[in-house]
């Protein structure tokens, strides 16, 4: 979708009439999509609050650097929980964050998908493993933001039904 969009754009400002992408211009327009683009610290100082999370990426990609150098020290766990009242930017910050991992290579892909807690769920008995492995695999290499992901987790006991549960378990 993002390559459709800045092949519009260079289309219309350039006055041409075409809706084809041609192999030779994919390089093209990404590098033109890159140009002026702001680095994810950068993006990340211009918010208001943001310096204790700026440090904590900071450590975390410290501790990343530190587990390439020396393999007995383990991979350390990047998962994060993002908490905060409606609209405040969680996936905002999220999307920065996983900007910043792109740029300093511990994310290979550094693609963002979203998804809400539901979205994990299937609609009938069977359907939910292999529907959140596939999301999980698409997004390997990049950042899986799963909004609401409460909404999976019901304290109700484990029951056949509870897709939820499936899903994280899955």
């Amino acid at each position: 979708r993002e390559m459709i969009y800045r092949k519009q754009l260079h289309n219309a400002l350039n006055d041409i009439d075409d809706t084809v992408i041609k192999c030779d211009e994919i390089l093209g327009l990404a590098e033109t999509y890159n140009k002026n683009q702001k680095s994810g610290i950068e993006i990340l100082d211009e918010f208001i609050g943001m310096k204790d999370i700026r440090t904590r990426v900071e450590e975390i990609i410290a501790q990343i650097t530190m587990s390439a150098q020396n393999k007995s020290l383990g991979h350390p766990c990047i998962h994060m929980r993002f908490i905060g009242n409606p609209g405040t930017g969680k996936t905002t910050v999220a999307r920065v964050i996983g900007q910043i991992l792109k740029e300093r290579g511990i994310l290979r892909n550094g693609n963002f998908f979203e998804h809400s807690g539901r979205d994990f769920c299937g609609t009938y008995v069977g359907q939910t493993a292999p529907k959140t492995s596939g999301i999980c695999r698409d997004a390997y290499g990049s950042v899986l933001f799963i909004d609401e992901a409460y909404s999976l987790y019901r304290d109700a006991g484990y029951s056949t039904n509870d897709y939820g549960r499936e899903a994280i378990d899955t």
